[in-house]
């Protein structure tokens, strides 16, 4: 009896950690994707739109970059 209640625990455990993991792998996917896109900017003119970095756009902007 005892075994089977230690076995219903340990499979109560394991579903608890998979939903945990579930979520957690969801904002470790939106963490990684802000971490990617960060430093870019999205310019939108005559109805066109490009993404470009900060960099790339300062330039275009007239602005000196090192």
């Amino acid at each position: 009896m005892l075994h089977r209640a230690l076995e219903l625990h340990r499979e109560q455990l394991a579903e608890s950690e998979d939903r945990r993991a579930e979520r957690l792998g969801v904002l470790r996917y939106r963490r990684q994707v802000a971490l990617r896109n960060r430093g870019k900017v999205l310019v939108i003119a005559a109805g066109r739109y490009a993404v470009l970095t900060l960099r790339e756009f300062a330039r275009l902007a007239g602005f000196n970059v090192l």
